[in-house]
C-alpha cells in the first residue's frame, strides 16, 4: 500500500517546453528572413495538451484503497484504510498540497494561452525583411502625422483659453470702467517736481497687453522664477507692476510688497485682488520715499518703455532707496534674439528702444550693486528653429559637412531664436 503523492511527474516536459520556445525565438531573431519548409513557431513546440490533462487529472491527492490480503486483520484494516482515505483530504497538510496542486494547474493552463497567443503573434509577423521595412516606416510616418496633429490640437487649446480668459477680463475691465465711470485714482502726495511720466501712446493699453502680452495666469507662471531671489526680503516695490501677477507671487510667498503703476485700469485691477498698489509716475514715487527704505524692487518689461535719460534716473534711484543686501531683478526684451528685438519690440507703439544686458549691468555697477548676473528666459519653441541635417555617423566626408553645417545652424539659431527675454539680478551693497 502507499499514497500517491507525484504532484508534477512531468516537470521536464516543462522545461523542454520552455527551452523550446526560446530557441525557436531566438533563431527567428537571428534568421528573420523566411525559410522554406521551415514550420511555425506554434507547430514547432512540444504539445502541451496531454501534458495539461495529465497535471488536471493528478491535482487532487489520491490515495489507493487498501490491497492487502491480511487473514483476520485484513479486513479491519482494510476498514481503517478507507476511513482515513475520506479523512485524510480534510486535514490542513493534505488541503494544503491540494491547494498547491490546484494553483499549479491553472498556472500551467495560462502558460499554455500565452504561449498560444505569443506564437500566434509572431505568426503574423511580416516574414520578409523587406515588408518589415515598409511596414515601420508606415508606422513612422502615422506616429509623425499624429505628433503634428496633437501639436495642432494643443495649439488650439491654448488659444481657446488665452481667448477665455482675455475675454473675462475684457468682461472685467467693462464692468469696472462703468462703475468708476473712469474716475482717476488718487496718486500720493510727492515732493519735488514730477518726473515726466512713461510715454504710452493714446491706446488702450489694459486691452493691448490682454491681447498680446498673455493671460495674468500665464504671466505669473513665467515671473514665478524670480520669486526666490526676494526669499527673506521685506517691503519689496514692483514698478510698473500691470496687473499685480508679481505682487500676488510675493505675497504667496509670505514677501511683503506694494507696486506703483502709470495706469489706471493696471491700479484698479490690483486693486480688486488687494493688493497694495498706487497710481503714480514711477519716478516720482521714488523720489518721495526715504533713503534705504525699500527691502528690494522689481520690474518686468519696463525699462523698453524709458527713454535713457529717464532708465538712468530710475536706476541711480534704486540704488538710494534700497537698503543693503536688498535684492534688484529687472526683465526686459532681449536683443540679441532677432525675432525678439522685430516682432515683440515693434509690436507695442510705446517701446522705445532696447537696452543690451550689458549696458544695463553697467548701469547697475554704478548705481552700488554687485552680484550681477544676467539671466536669459523664454526661449523660443524648437519647432520654430530652423532644423539641422541627419548625419550617418561614419566618419566620411559627408558626416564631417553635415556636422559643421549643424554648428553653423546652431549658431543662426541662437542670433535668430534665442531666449526672447533677459533679466539683470543683483543686490545692493
Amino acid at each position: 500500500m502507499g499514497v500517491e503523492t507525484r504532484v508534477l511527474p512531468q516537470k521536464d516536459q516543462t522545461d523542454s517546453v520552455l527551452r523550446a520556445l526560446r530557441e525557436q525565438v531566438q533563431r527567428r531573431a537571428d534568421d528573420p528572413e523566411p525559410t522554406p519548409g521551415r514550420p511555425a513557431l506554434q507547430s514547432s513546440l512540444p504539445p502541451l495538451g496531454d501534458f495539461l490533462r495529465e497535471l488536471d487529472a493528478r491535482w487532487r491527492i489520491a490515495v489507493p484503497p487498501f490491497g492487502g490480503h491480511v487473514p483476520v486483520l485484513g479486513p479491519l484494516l482494510a476498514r481503517f484504510w478507507n476511513l482515513w482515505n475520506r479523512a485524510a483530504p480534510r486535514l490542513p497538510v493534505f488541503q494544503q498540497q491540494i491547494d498547491f496542486n490546484a494553483s499549479t494547474v491553472r498556472f500551467a493552463q495560462r502558460v499554455e494561452r500565452e504561449l498560444t497567443d505569443l506564437g500566434a503573434t509572431i505568426a503574423g509577423l511580416p516574414q520578409d525583411s523587406g515588408e518589415r521595412d515598409r511596414a515601420l516606416v508606415d508606422l513612422q510616418r502615422e506616429v509623425g502625422a499624429l505628433r503634428v496633429r496633437l501639436r495642432q490640437q494643443q495649439r488650439h487649446l491654448e488659444e481657446a483659453e488665452r481667448l477665455l480668459a482675455s475675454l473675462e477680463q475684457e468682461s472685467r475691465l467693462l464692468a469696472r470702467r462703468v462703475a468708476q465711470d473712469r474716475r482717476p485714482v488718487s496718486p500720493p502726495a510727492v515732493d519735488g517736481p514730477a518726473a515726466p511720466a512713461v510715454p504710452r501712446p493714446e491706446i488702450d493699453y489694459y486691452r493691448f497687453e490682454l491681447r498680446f502680452r498673455g493671460t495674468p495666469d500665464q504671466i505669473r507662471e513665467h515671473q514665478r522664477q524670480y520669486v526666490p531671489y526676494f526669499a527673506g526680503a521685506a517691503d519689496v516695490l514692483d514698478i510698473g507692476c500691470g496687473r499685480g501677477e508679481f505682487l500676488e507671487l510675493l505675497r504667496e510667498a509670505g514677501v511683503s510688497c506694494r507696486g506703483v503703476d502709470l495706469d489706471r485700469d493696471m491700479v484698479a485691477a490690483c486693486h480688486e485682488k488687494g493688493l497694495e498698489v498706487v497710481e503714480a509716475d514711477a519716478l516720482a514715487y521714488l523720489r518721495a520715499q526715504e533713503d534705504g527704505s525699500l527691502g528690494g524692487a522689481f520690474t518686468a518689461q519696463l525699462v523698453e518703455h524709458l527713454e535713457p535719460g529717464t532708465l538712468v534716473a530710475l536706476i541711480d534711484l534704486l540704488g538710494r532707496k534700497l537698503r543693503p543686501g536688498a535684492p534688484v531683478v529687472i526683465e526686459t526684451i532681449n536683443p540679441l534674439c532677432l525675432l525678439a528685438a522685430n516682432s515683440h519690440f515693434l509690436l507695442d507703439l510705446s517701446h522705445v528702444r532696447l537696452v543690451h544686458p550689458e549696458t544695463l549691468k553697467f548701469l547697475l555697477e554704478g548705481a552700488g550693486f554687485s552680484a550681477l548676473d544676467v539671466r536669459y528666459t523664454s526661449p523660443v519653441p524648437e519647432e520654430v528653429q530652423l532644423e539641422g541635417m541627419p548625419s550617418p555617423g561614419d566618419g566620411g566626408p559627408l558626416d564631417a559637412l553635415c556636422r559643421v553645417h549643424n554648428r553653423n545652424m546652431q549658431k543662426i539659431n541662437g542670433f535668430l531664436y534665442g531666449y526672447q527675454d533677459y533679466a539683470v539680478v543683483g543686490l545692493r551693497e
